[in-house]
C-alpha cells in the first residue's frame, strides 16, 4: 500500500510456516505464489487423465554468500482428495528441477500437546522424494509425514 505494507490474508498454517521462514538468519524475502496468475509457478499433475495445475504457496528467497537462492515451500492439507497426486507431482518436479532451487518442502502443521508443530517432507532428499513420487493415497502420504518429519 502507500505505506509500503503488504496486506496478505494467510491461514493459520501459512502464517506459522512463513513466520518460521522469516526467522531464518539467511532469509531475504518471500513471494505468495498466486493460483492461475500468468507469472505463477505451476506444477502440472494428472487428475484422472486431466492435467491440472498445482501452485505451491510460497517461494522463499535466502542469501547464500553472494547468491540469492529460491526455495519452494508448500503448506498443504493432506486430507484433500487430490493431495496425493499434488504431492507426487511436486516430488517429480523436484526430481527434474532440483538444480534450480535450494529447498523444495512439502509441509503440514499438526497440533501436538497444545502446540502446532510444522512437519516437512524435504523433497531435495532423494530417498524422501522417491517415496513421495510413489504416493497414491492420503493415508500413504500421512504415513510418510509420520515417518520422515
Amino acid at each position: 500500500d502507500d505505506n509500503g505494507v503488504l496486506r496478505e490474508k494467510l491461514n493459520t498454517w501459512e502464517s506459522l510456516v512463513l513466520n518460521e521462514e522469516i526467522s531464518r538468519p539467511d532469509f531475504v524475502g518471500w513471494l505468495r505464489n498466486r493460483d492461475r496468475q500468468p507469472w505463477a509457478l505451476c506444477v502440472p499433475y494428472d487428475d484422472g487423465g486431466v492435467v491440472k495445475g498445482c501452485y505451491p504457496d510460497f517461494i522463499i528467497f535466502r542469501q547464500q554468500g553472494n547468491d540469492t537462492i529460491a526455495d519452494i515451500v508448500d503448506p498443504h492439507l493432506i486430507s484433500l482428495e487430490d493431495a496425493p497426486r499434488k504431492a507426487a507431482s511436486l516430488a517429480k518436479y523436484a526430481d527434474q528441477h532440483q538444480d534450480r532451487f535450494g529447498r523444495i518442502d512439502l509441509i503440514i502443521v499438526e497440533k501436538q500437546g497444545g502446540d502446532e508443530k510444522i512437519k516437512r517432507l524435504r523433497l531435495m532428499n532423494e530417498s524422501t522424494r522417491k517415496k513421495v513420487m510413489g504416493v497414491t493415497t492420503n493415508q500413504h502420504l500421512r504415513d510418510l509425514f509420520d515417518l520422515k518429519a
